[in-house]
This record gives structure tokens, sequence and C-alpha cells, in this order.
């Protein structure tokens, strides 16, 4: 009996201290490969998104597998063009007309900052940090080789995350054999775990962009600030990065609303605090009542862990590869080694 219990205690251990350095060496992996797991990653979300409509059309419709992602697909890229045709010459043309304000809005803002006491400390460090942030290459160089690299990338995202939503069993299997047999039944339910939790993060996600867009075109458009959509619009998308997002979307809407008046630009930021209180007081915690609840202090961990990874990409993606990497350590250390050994314990008892 002693011996049992000494030969179970030793394979609970060498599983945990195997899983220990299993995580890093994925961690080594993915800091060598780091451009290359981030373009997977952004295709796994593609493919969860995807797979997420999938299901919906299976369930409402007579259409099965592959027909209903075709039709999914065909819907989503409707939808789009849809989009670009009523609201597309708009955006366009306040994109525009936002990028030729910038400047004088900062202009504007400067003036204004100068006539206060710190206003010109924050100029001059401003100032400092973009002197220190030059490199050899020009801006315009920088900005071109970004936006090819950025559409490149996106590109090979959409074509793989169509594969993986095409047939995602398959590659499923394929990854299942490169874990030990008796370590399959346990891989299997993290992959299912992790997916499940990125297609619940997702769908809140989105439902607080929309939300957060909304709420800033009414404010904007209530406060007779300029541009109303094309700032609303980039509040949206901005959205999607935690912490920081909110911030830069709220720097164009202050500089526009400064060309109107100080008092206006202060309005706009009262506007965007109160927009941020809201969505993280009341939106929220209503969207995790049924997606996934994360932690603002793991959220912000998983900001300066993952961009230190990754880079812009990895403050991009990093609370749903937070989201991943908490449902693959919950089912495979947490579930599958810690409480099972106490069970183990119960049972010899």
């Amino acid at each position: 009996m002693q011996a049992d219990n000494a030969s179970s205690s030793l394979a609970a251990f060498t599983y945990r201290v195997l899983i220990f350095v299993g995580i890093v060496a994925l961690a080594i992996l993915a800091w060598r490969l780091a451009d290359v797991l981030i373009i997977v990653f952004g295709g796994i979300i593609l493919a969860a998104t995807l797979r997420a409509l999938t299901n919906f059309t299976v369930r409402h419709t007579p259409l099965q597998g592959r027909w209903a992602l075709a039709v999914v697909v065909l819907a989503l890229v409707a939808l789009f063009a849809l989009a670009g045709w009523l609201v597309g010459a708009q955006v366009s043309s306040q994109l525009q007309e936002l990028f030729k304000l910038l400047p004088d809005a900062y202009e504007r803002t400067r003036a204004w900052l100068q006539r206060l006491p710190i206003g010109n400390e924050l100029l001059n460090f401003a100032k400092s940090a973009k002197e220190e942030g030059s490199g050899s290459l020009s801006g315009v160089a920088k900005v071109a080789s970004g936006t090819f690299s950025a559409l490149t990338d996106a590109v090979v995202m959409i074509f793989l995350g169509l594969y993986l939503a095409g047939d995602p069993d398959l590659y499923r299997r394929g990854a299942l054999h490169l874990v030990p047999v008796a370590g399959r039944k346990r891989a299997l339910l993290a992959l299912d775990a992790s997916g499940e939790a990125l297609r619940k993060w997702l769908m809140g996600q989105l439902a607080a962009m929309v939300t957060v867009g909304c709420l800033t075109f009414a404010g904007l458009s209530l406060l007779g600030v300029p541009l109303a959509f094309a700032l609303a619009l980039i509040a949206t998308l901005l959205e999607f990065i935690p912490f920081i997002g909110p911030i830069l979307s709220g720097v164009p809407a202050v500089l526009v609303a400064f060309t109107v008046g100080p008092n206006e630009a202060l309005y706009v930021v009262l506007l965007y605090l109160a927009i941020h209180q809201i969505e993280g007081n009341v939106i929220m915690p209503i969207v995790q009542k049924w997606a996934v609840k994360l932690a603002p202090a793991l959220g912000i961990v998983s900001i300066v862990m993952f961009g230190l990874l990754f880079g812009l990409p990895g403050i991009l993606f990093a609370v749903p590869l937070m989201v991943v990497v908490i449902a693959l350590v919950k089912t495979l250390y947490v579930d599958g080694a810690l409480e099972r050994e106490p069970a183990k314990r119960r049972a010899a008892s």
C-alpha cells in the first residue's frame, strides 16, 4: 500500500515537472517564433469567430458543414460590402478631414498648454520622447513598412482562419498526435476549454466595442464635436485593446474638440471618462455573466508580458492570449494535477 502511494506521488510529481518544463519550453519557443505565433493566433481568433457563426447557422438552418461556413463567409463579405457602400464614403471623407484637422488641433492644444505652468513641462517631455524615439528611418518609411507588413500579415491570418474554420477537427487531431496517448484525453479537454473561452471572450468583446462606439457617437454629436462618426469608429476599434485603447481613442477626440474651444475639449474628456466608467462598471459586468471574466490585474499583466514577448501585436492580442493561457493552465495543471492528487488521497484513505 505504501509502495502504491509512493508510486502515485512520484507520478504526480513527475507530471507537474513535465507540465512546468513544457510551459517553459513553449515560452522560449514563443519568444523565438514571436511573429509566426502572433499570425497563427490571429488566424485562430478569426477561425473561432467563423465557427461560432457557422454553428449558429447549422442550428437554425438546414445547412451543414462547409456549406454553412460558405454561407457565413459570403454573408460577411456582403455585409462589409453593404456597409462600405452605405457609409464608406462618409467614413473616408471624415477620416481624411480628421487627418487634415489634427495638425491645426495640435497647434491649438500646444498654444493653450503653453499658457499653463505644467503645460510647458508636458510639452518638453513629449518633445524629448519624440527625439529619443526617432531612428535612422524616416517617419514615412517606417509607416510604409509597417503598413505593408500589417497588410501581409492580415492576408495570411484571413486564409489561415478560413482553413482552420473549414475543418477544425483535422487540425485538432493533428495537435493531439503530438501528445502522449495517456495525456490525450486531458489535452482534448484543454483544447475544447480554450476554444470555448476564446469564443465567449470574443462575443463579449464585440458587444462592448459596439456599445462604446454608439455611446461615443451619441455623446460627441450632442456636444457638437466635428467628425463624430470617425472619432466613434476609432473608439470602437481601439476598444479591442484594453486599458491603452480607450486612452488612445480619446487623444484625437480631445484634439479635435480644441478646434472648437478649450471648454469643449474639457467636456470631451469628461465624456470619455464617463463612457469608460459605464463600460467598466455596467457593460463589462453584464457581458461577463455569459462571457469570460478576467481580473483587471491579469489584463494589465497580459499587456506587459505579451507586449515584451511579441511587441505591438502582443499588446493587441494580449487579453485573448491570456484567456487561452488561463483556460489551458486550469485544465492541464489545476484540474489535471493539483486537484486530482487530493482526490486520489481521499480515495486511498
